[in-house]
């Protein structure tokens, strides 16, 4: 999280490498760097979120149900699963993303591509 000081202000974010490419010197790092502030309330992108860290079409779903402030039980009433599954694709998500627990995968969500707003 960042914090602006002169009026509180607080936004996410993440930075994630970038992958060399043909022609670049190898000695000059390529990152992508993506703010999100989170006091707006954005949609998810699921196709975006799928593709980012190929999931599954249900794990997309646990994904966007939690990153939209949907707890573990909610997820499973809301999908019709049962809350067994739930932690089932939990642990898919957690191991695809590099995350281990719900509040590091929400904000790794959250500040991430899948968030930008296509116009």
């Amino acid at each position: 999280m960042l914090e602006r000081a002169e009026d509180a202000l607080t936004a996410s974010a993440l930075v994630c490498p970038l992958p060399k490419t043909f022609g670049t010197p190898e000695t000059q790092p390529h990152v992508a760097v993506f703010l999100s502030p989170p006091a707006r309330q954005r949609r998810i992108s699921a196709p975006l979120l799928a593709d980012l860290f190929g999931l599954t079409p249900t794990e997309t779903r646990v994904a966007a149900a939690l990153a939209s402030g949907a707890r573990p039980a909610d997820a499973a009433v809301e999908l019709g699963v049962s809350q067994t599954t739930i932690a089932f694709h939990m642990r898919n998500l957690f191991q695809k993303t590099g995350t281990n627990r719900q509040t590091d995968l929400v904000a790794l969500i959250l500040a991430g591509p899948m968030m930008i707003e296509a116009v």
